[in-house]
């Protein structure tokens, strides 16, 4: 290959320091684009064509969308793993919750709705989780799992929790006798009837017949073994026949699936008091009313335990909480009542 002649270099050289715009005026120094002042100062002026102002309102308006959704749904997110890892350790109660908040950023989210569902009523939620579940209803679960899952719980409260017009009729009955009888005839037609032996227990529990109590528990247990109400129920029966270290295992195989049952703390609570724990009964009892303080049969036993533990003050206020409630009635607040004033004795 030839060696380039001293014109050509010199030509060369000349080429590079004028200016690729007007070709006739030296580069300015110091930038990329070979240019002089002038022409560069034209070409910062020039106007930005409409279409690229166009593109980039746009990128601007989906950025400042984008970063204006960002923290709810990543807090959605957060809420969801907790109640995901919650639901795991038995926590029910805060897996519900956090599902509740998750479920504000995704309302439609079947996946969230679902475990919302689960997390009601395997926390004693049942009318919250019916309501959830009509929400769901005939929508497609992200799994089989979890269909499988779904379908089981709404076996279950059909099962356990909804009472056929018949057995309605017969649970309107307040006289306790006549209630029973007809609960007895209606189990003899209809002997697997789950809900139908769990209320003929319940009413022999209030006619104080802890036998019979007993002996319809453990036979539902055979076929309903995670059937919580009934475990509190037989439960009830062994504390009242001073079977206390069977009661308490009852109430400690509920707490192993639900951690957080308010249900199983009053019981616990119950228990404890009979035996004359009473700081103990105080402990679980103040444990079941901050779980649902919403509940009358929570805020009378704390009453009774802050009644045992000579906490007159605090139980009196809990006494006028529960006037006029929807849950307690005037006949349980005067039984309560007379239990303050000696006149009834509820423990030895």
């Amino acid at each position: 290959m030839g060696n380039i002649s001293s014109d050509e270099q010199m030509h060369s050289e000349i080429e590079e320091t004028r200016c690729q715009s007007c070709g006739g005026r030296e580069i300015e120094a110091g930038f990329t684009l070979a240019l002089c002042h002038e022409c560069r100062t034209q070409l910062s002026r020039r106007p930005v064509p409409v279409w690229i102002k166009g593109i980039t309102v746009v990128i601007v308006i989906l950025l400042v969308y984008a970063m204006a959704h960002f923290p709810s749904t990543l807090t959605a997110g957060i809420h969801y793993k907790r109640g995901v890892q919650a639901y795991a350790d038995h926590k029910n109660l805060t897996a519900a919750r956090e599902f509740e908040q998750a479920s504000e950023r995704f309302p439609d989210s079947t996946k969230i709705l679902a475990r919302l569902f689960l997390a009601y009523y395997h926390s004693d939620r049942i009318n919250e989780a019916n309501q959830v579940f009509g929400r769901i209803s005939g929508e497609e679960a992200e799994d089989e799992e979890m269909a499988n899952q779904i379908n089981t719980v709404i076996t279950e409260m059909d099962r356990r929790y909804y009472a056929e017009e018949e057995l309605e009729d017969i649970l309107a009955e307040e006289e306790l006798e006549p209630r029973i009888k007809k609960l007895k005839q209606y189990i003899t037609g209809h002997p697997e009837n789950v809900s139908g032996q769990y209320y003929l227990a319940d009413s022999l529990f209030d006619a104080k017949q802890f036998t019979e109590v007993e002996s319809i528990m453990l036979k539902l247990r055979e076929s309903e073994p995670d059937f919580d109400i009934a475990t509190l129920l037989l439960a009830a029966a062994y504390r009242e026949t001073k079977q206390y270290d069977k009661a308490a295992v009852e109430v400690q195989s509920v707490l192993s699936g639900n951690t957080e049952s308010d249900h199983a703390y009053f019981a616990l609570s119950r228990i404890e008091l009979k035996q004359h724990k009473d700081e103990q009964g105080l402990s679980d009892a103040q444990k079941a009313y901050e779980l649902n303080p919403d509940n009358g049969a929570n805020i009378a036993n704390l009453a009774l335990a802050n009644h045992y533990t000579q906490h007159l003050d605090e139980r009196d206020h809990l006494v006028a909480l529960l006037q006029n409630r929807d849950d307690y009635s005037q006949q349980e607040l005067d039984q309560l009542t007379s239990v303050f004033n000696a006149t009834t004795a509820w423990r030895d």
